[in-house]
């Protein structure tokens, strides 16, 4: 007997060039999300599986950017089906070499999976909204 699959669909839109405290201070260069991520050893992102659907047999799911900017606070908002702000993660980002690679994840089989449907990540640098 087949069991119901949970599927999980997260949506990322592209903001392109963002002003940030009234300059150009971010560039996208690659976003997504994706089942699994490695650092390679000279500290840059792999990025394994990309997707967009995700079911509660997946452990983690991994949202990613690629961008160039000098010194950004970043926030990553996981906000559930009902539009609840699920999850937060936050950090002064500095980005010394461009471009650099930035993640944030979420577990899925222990806090996402009893909450199926329509998920959604912002991507935020100052406050402002990315994507």
């Amino acid at each position: 007997m087949l069991g119901s699959i949970v599927v999980l669909v997260i949506i990322m839109v592209l903001g392109g060039i963002i002003p940030v405290n009234g300059a150009v201070a971010i560039t996208i260069q690659d976003h997504g999300l994706a089942k699994e991520v490695a650092y390679t050893r000279n500290g840059n992102l792999a990025v394994f599986n990309r997707t967009s659907t995700f079911t509660q047999d997946d452990a983690r799911v991994f949202a990613f950017v690629k961008a160039t900017f000098y010194s950004a606070n970043l926030t990553w908002n996981w906000y559930d089906p009902t539009g609840e702000l699920f999850h937060r993660s936050g950090w002064l980002a500095q980005c010394v070499t461009s471009p650099c690679d930035e993640e944030s994840s979420l577990q899925i089989s222990t806090w996402a999976a009893a909450r199926p449907g329509l998920w959604r990540v912002d991507f935020l640098a100052d406050g402002i909204l990315i994507f």
